[in-house]
Protein backbone atom coordinates (compact mmCIF):
# COMPACT_ATOMS: atom_id res chain seq x y z
CA UNK A 1 0.00 0.00 0.00
CA UNK A 2 1.15 3.25 -1.02
CA UNK A 3 2.00 5.91 1.46
CA UNK A 4 0.27 9.15 1.86
CA UNK A 5 2.08 12.33 2.06
CA UNK A 6 0.18 15.33 3.47
CA UNK A 7 -0.43 17.04 0.15
CA UNK A 8 -2.12 13.93 -1.23
CA UNK A 9 -3.95 13.67 2.14
CA UNK A 10 -5.22 17.17 2.10
CA UNK A 11 -6.00 17.18 -1.74
CA UNK A 12 -8.10 14.36 -0.74
CA UNK A 13 -10.22 15.63 2.08
CA UNK A 14 -13.54 14.28 0.58
CA UNK A 15 -12.47 11.46 1.68
CA UNK A 16 -11.83 12.55 5.31
CA UNK A 17 -15.58 11.91 5.78
CA UNK A 18 -14.63 8.10 6.76
CA UNK A 19 -12.42 9.47 9.61
CA UNK A 20 -13.56 8.65 13.31
CA UNK A 21 -15.09 11.40 14.80
CA UNK A 22 -14.10 10.44 18.27
CA UNK A 23 -10.07 12.45 17.30
CA UNK A 24 -11.34 15.44 15.64
CA UNK A 25 -11.95 18.45 18.14
CA UNK A 26 -14.42 20.07 18.24
CA UNK A 27 -12.89 23.34 16.05
CA UNK A 28 -11.18 21.20 13.94
CA UNK A 29 -12.27 21.24 9.97
CA UNK A 30 -12.19 18.10 7.89
CA UNK A 31 -9.38 18.94 5.93
CA UNK A 32 -7.18 20.35 9.01
CA UNK A 33 -8.15 16.88 10.33
CA UNK A 34 -6.68 15.01 7.45
CA UNK A 35 -3.65 16.87 7.35
CA UNK A 36 -2.92 16.76 11.18
CA UNK A 37 -3.23 12.72 10.85
CA UNK A 38 -1.03 12.74 7.61
CA UNK A 39 1.29 14.91 9.49
CA UNK A 40 1.43 12.63 12.34
CA UNK A 41 1.89 9.63 10.16
CA UNK A 42 5.06 11.41 8.52
CA UNK A 43 6.51 12.40 11.84
CA UNK A 44 6.97 8.40 12.77
CA UNK A 45 7.99 7.73 9.54
CA UNK A 46 10.97 10.46 9.20
CA UNK A 47 11.83 10.58 12.62
CA UNK A 48 12.48 6.38 11.97
CA UNK A 49 15.59 7.12 9.88
CA UNK A 50 19.12 7.62 10.34
CA UNK A 51 20.31 10.87 8.99
CA UNK A 52 21.60 11.21 5.45
CA UNK A 53 24.85 12.59 6.65
CA UNK A 54 27.73 10.64 8.53
CA UNK A 55 29.01 12.48 11.42
CA UNK A 56 32.01 13.54 10.31
CA UNK A 57 30.25 15.21 7.36
CA UNK A 58 28.48 17.55 9.91
CA UNK A 59 31.21 18.27 12.29
CA UNK A 60 33.47 19.33 8.92
CA UNK A 61 30.75 22.07 8.10
CA UNK A 62 32.81 25.00 9.16
CA UNK A 63 30.71 27.84 6.41
CA UNK A 64 27.00 28.13 4.87
CA UNK A 65 29.06 27.11 1.22
CA UNK A 66 30.00 24.13 3.33
CA UNK A 67 26.60 23.02 3.99
CA UNK A 68 24.91 24.18 0.65
CA UNK A 69 27.74 21.90 -1.09
CA UNK A 70 27.25 19.03 1.25
CA UNK A 71 23.40 19.55 0.64
CA UNK A 72 23.70 19.61 -2.90
CA UNK A 73 26.12 15.96 -3.42
CA UNK A 74 23.93 14.36 -1.08
CA UNK A 75 19.88 15.73 -2.35
CA UNK A 76 21.19 16.75 -5.86
CA UNK A 77 20.19 20.19 -5.62
CA UNK A 78 19.00 23.12 -3.18
CA UNK A 79 15.57 23.63 -2.76
CA UNK A 80 14.29 27.18 -2.05
CA UNK A 81 11.60 27.58 0.51
CA UNK A 82 10.26 31.09 -1.16
CA UNK A 83 9.60 28.86 -4.15
CA UNK A 84 8.98 25.95 -3.18
CA UNK A 85 6.75 26.43 -0.30
CA UNK A 86 6.00 30.08 -0.51
CA UNK A 87 3.25 32.18 -2.14
CA UNK A 88 4.87 34.94 -2.93
CA UNK A 89 3.54 36.72 0.26
CA UNK A 90 6.35 38.46 3.06
CA UNK A 91 4.91 38.92 6.31
CA UNK A 92 5.27 42.15 7.59
CA UNK A 93 6.60 42.83 11.16
CA UNK A 94 4.66 44.91 13.54
CA UNK A 95 7.64 47.54 13.02
CA UNK A 96 7.12 47.19 9.48
CA UNK A 97 3.45 48.25 9.11
CA UNK A 98 4.05 51.69 8.69
CA UNK A 99 4.77 51.16 5.18
CA UNK A 100 1.29 50.13 4.79
CA UNK A 101 0.06 54.03 6.11
CA UNK A 102 -0.60 56.39 2.49
CA UNK A 103 -0.16 53.34 0.58
CA UNK A 104 -3.29 52.21 -1.94
CA UNK A 105 -3.94 48.61 -0.22
CA UNK A 106 -6.25 45.74 -1.33
CA UNK A 107 -6.93 43.41 1.68
CA UNK A 108 -7.47 40.38 -0.78
CA UNK A 109 -8.54 37.78 2.48
CA UNK A 110 -8.66 38.24 6.13
CA UNK A 111 -8.99 35.43 8.83
CA UNK A 112 -10.12 35.53 12.72
CA UNK A 113 -7.85 33.57 14.82
CA UNK A 114 -6.53 32.83 18.33
CA UNK A 115 -3.32 33.22 20.34
CA UNK A 116 -1.36 33.29 23.27
CA UNK A 117 -2.47 36.79 23.78
CA UNK A 118 -5.90 37.16 22.46
CA UNK A 119 -7.83 36.77 19.06
CA UNK A 120 -6.27 38.73 15.87
CA UNK A 121 -6.68 39.03 12.45
CA UNK A 122 -4.05 37.80 9.36
CA UNK A 123 -4.44 39.71 6.33
CA UNK A 124 -3.35 39.08 2.98
CA UNK A 125 -2.50 42.32 1.15
CA UNK A 126 -1.69 43.98 -2.14
CA UNK A 127 0.23 47.37 -2.33
CA UNK A 128 0.29 49.18 -5.17
CA UNK A 129 3.63 50.56 -5.23
CA UNK A 130 4.33 54.92 -6.35
CA UNK A 131 5.96 52.47 -9.70
CA UNK A 132 2.86 50.56 -10.50
CA UNK A 133 4.29 47.38 -9.34
CA UNK A 134 2.97 45.68 -6.40
CA UNK A 135 4.31 44.39 -2.83
CA UNK A 136 2.38 41.69 -1.29
CA UNK A 137 2.39 41.23 2.44
CA UNK A 138 0.53 39.10 5.27
CA UNK A 139 -0.09 41.39 8.09
CA UNK A 140 -1.33 40.23 11.77
CA UNK A 141 -3.52 42.78 13.93
CA UNK A 142 -5.07 42.14 17.15
CA UNK A 143 -5.77 45.88 18.05
CA UNK A 144 -8.70 47.94 18.42
CA UNK A 145 -7.94 49.29 15.24
CA UNK A 146 -7.75 47.04 12.32
CA UNK A 147 -8.75 44.08 14.04
CA UNK A 148 -11.87 45.88 15.17
CA UNK A 149 -12.90 47.07 11.92
CA UNK A 150 -13.01 44.24 9.99
CA UNK A 151 -14.25 42.01 12.66
CA UNK A 152 -17.03 44.66 12.59
CA UNK A 153 -17.50 44.76 8.84
CA UNK A 154 -17.34 40.91 8.37
CA UNK A 155 -20.06 40.26 11.06
CA UNK A 156 -22.22 42.95 9.49
CA UNK A 157 -21.88 41.50 5.80
CA UNK A 158 -20.10 38.39 5.86
CA UNK A 159 -17.33 39.44 3.79
CA UNK A 160 -13.60 38.21 4.36
CA UNK A 161 -11.79 39.58 1.95
CA UNK A 162 -11.62 41.78 -1.66
CA UNK A 163 -11.74 45.26 -0.04
CA UNK A 164 -10.11 48.43 -1.17
CA UNK A 165 -8.34 51.00 1.21
CA UNK A 166 -7.12 53.57 -0.87
CA UNK A 167 -5.31 55.14 1.72
CA UNK A 168 -4.05 52.26 3.40
CA UNK A 169 -3.20 52.66 6.92
CA UNK A 170 -3.39 55.30 9.73
CA UNK A 171 -1.52 55.38 12.84
CA UNK A 172 -2.40 57.01 16.03
CA UNK A 173 0.23 57.55 18.62
CA UNK A 174 -0.30 57.70 22.36
CA UNK A 175 1.12 56.89 25.49
CA UNK A 176 -0.09 53.98 27.80
CA UNK A 177 0.86 53.37 31.18
CA UNK A 178 2.24 49.71 31.96
CA UNK A 179 3.29 49.05 35.57
CA UNK A 180 3.61 52.37 36.61
CA UNK A 181 5.91 53.04 33.42
CA UNK A 182 4.89 55.27 30.79
CA UNK A 183 5.40 53.96 27.25
CA UNK A 184 4.32 54.99 23.93
CA UNK A 185 2.17 52.61 21.84
CA UNK A 186 0.43 52.81 18.54
CA UNK A 187 -2.90 51.38 16.74
CA UNK A 188 -3.31 50.84 13.06
CA UNK A 189 -6.69 51.66 11.34
CA UNK A 190 -7.97 51.25 7.97
CA UNK A 191 -8.05 54.76 6.51
CA UNK A 192 -11.57 55.19 5.67
CA UNK A 193 -11.44 58.47 4.33
CA UNK A 194 -12.21 59.24 0.61
CA UNK A 195 -8.55 58.38 -1.21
Amino acid sequence: MAKTTPKDAVAQQDSAEQAAPATETPTETKRELVKRRALEELVVEVMGGGSAFSRDELMAISSFDDAVRLATEVHGSVAYADQELGDGFALLSKDQKNLLCGVPLMLLEWKFRGGDFGNFVTLRVIARNPDGSVSKYIVNDGSTGIAEQLADYQLNTGRVGGMFVGKGFRRSDYEVEINGETRDASTFYLDTSKA
